[in-house]
């Protein structure tokens, strides 16, 4: 019988090059780390193998393909649940969805249990299925609401998410740590990939992200910088950018936009290091102003020496401060978004100072070992909780 102390579970496929995908790597092994290795469950499929080990490690996945999200979820559920109970050493079990919570917070339990909450199933299900009925919504935020009061603490990426969590379900602040996304510091230097200049865009192409609002601004801004490309590094597969290729096309911006999909970690920093300026156009909608989250892009960015340019939302005011070491722009307004772009591609030392003030700020407040030390630190309080109990 194995003998974890600690368990990760995610139902996201792992590991992809989304940021999720990032974020769970960093905290998997932070939680390892503090409990000298442990097993990491996730969804996984035919291009991933079902079980591997590294070092003290246990990777296991649910291989099984069922195209009815309702079904994998609870299909998810009943396998994760079978394998805690195979697990009577377990200390900490770490979640960071609803669906796992299905499993970790069944029946009774002598393990601790942190909740991680980047997003809120509510919010962003209703984008995936439209049709989706305000019962099964309701029935959802109830879940949620009953996943945040059993667990035993509760981690989250932004100032924003905690407020929504005490306002519309009634936690305690005491009992939500917040704790932001990081950034690896970039100290490799890689040679250039084009010649011409780019700005850039990367990260996955959802409607809230905002990047039609960044090819709308391209027109404006390309009256003043006609040989100026945009770099597009999706972390999805190409159809689910067919939406925004349309929109290049009836724009006429085919010679200026290049699109790359699913790179390497490698490959989007030697992009992502000779940008001008790096653009993170969220939206004011539901999944930025009410959820929240803590954009990943932004964080990679700085650690890169590269400028950003993003929409002044709260999300964004947590981590930029304007015109120190950032630039933020009203959301949604394309021809204020490409006058600003301009302003700063015409101001190399203005993109110099924001850079360095940046890269400062990643250096002292965002790196990843600043994170996985406050998450560490969690663990810490609820093993000193369960000695006391």
């Amino acid at each position: 019988m194995k003998k974890h102390r600690a368990l990760y579970c995610a139902f996201d496929l792992f590991p992809t090059s989304k940021g999720a995908s990032t974020h769970i790597t960093y905290f998997a092994n932070a939680l390892f780390d503090f409990f000298g290795g442990g097993m990491l469950f996730t969804l996984g499929n035919k291009e991933y193998l079902s079980e591997e080990w590294e070092g003290s490690v246990q990777l296991k996945r649910m291989q099984k393909q069922i195209p009815n999200f309702w079904k994998r979820t609870q299909y998810y559920a009943n396998e994760l649940y079978n394998e805690i109970q195979s697990l009577p050493t377990l200390e900490v079990v770490h979640y960071r969805d609803i669906w796992s919570a299905q499993a970790v917070l069944k029946g009774k339990r002598n393990y601790k249990t942190v909740f991680e909450v980047n997003s809120f199933p509510s919010v962003e299900l209703p984008y995936r299925y439209p049709l989706l009925s305000k019962g099964s919504i309701e029935k959802i935020k109830n879940l949620e609401k009953q996943c945040l009061e059993k667990s035993d603490s509760i981690v989250v990426p932004s100032q924003l998410i905690q407020e929504r969590i005490i306002q519309y379900y009634g936690i305690e602040k005491n009992k939500i740590n917040v704790i932001p996304n990081g950034a690896e510091i970039c100290e490799q230097h890689y040679p250039k990939l084009i010649q011409e200049e780019y700005i850039i865009y990367f990260g996955a192409v959802q409607k809230w992200q905002g990047v039609d609002i960044l090819l709308k601004s391209l027109p404006y801004l390309l009256k003043m910088k006609p040989d100026l490309k945009l770099v597009i590094c999706c972390s999805t597969r190409p159809r689910e950018s067919k939406l925004l290729q349309k929109l290049v096309r009836r724009l006429e911006l085919e010679d200026h936009v290049i699109w790359k999909y699913q790179l390497s970690k490698q490959e989007l920093s030697q992009w992502l290091q000779h940008a001008l300026i790096s653009v993170a156009p969220l939206k004011e909608d539901a999944r930025n102003i009410e959820q929240g989250c803590s954009p990943l892009k932004i964080m990679e960015s700085m650690a890169h020496k590269v400028p950003v340019v993003a929409s002044s939302l709260q999300v964004t005011q947590e981590i930029i401060t304007h015109d120190q070491d950032g630039i933020l722009i009203q959301s949604e307004r394309p021809r204020e978004l490409g006058r600003s772009l301009y302003l700063l591609l015409s101001d190399p030392p203005k993109r110099e100072l924001l850079s360095q003030n940046a890269y400062q700020k990643i250096q002292n407040q965002y790196t990843w070992v600043i994170q996985t030390q406050k998450l560490q630190n969690v663990y810490h309080q609820l093993i000193e909780e369960n000695i006391v109990c």
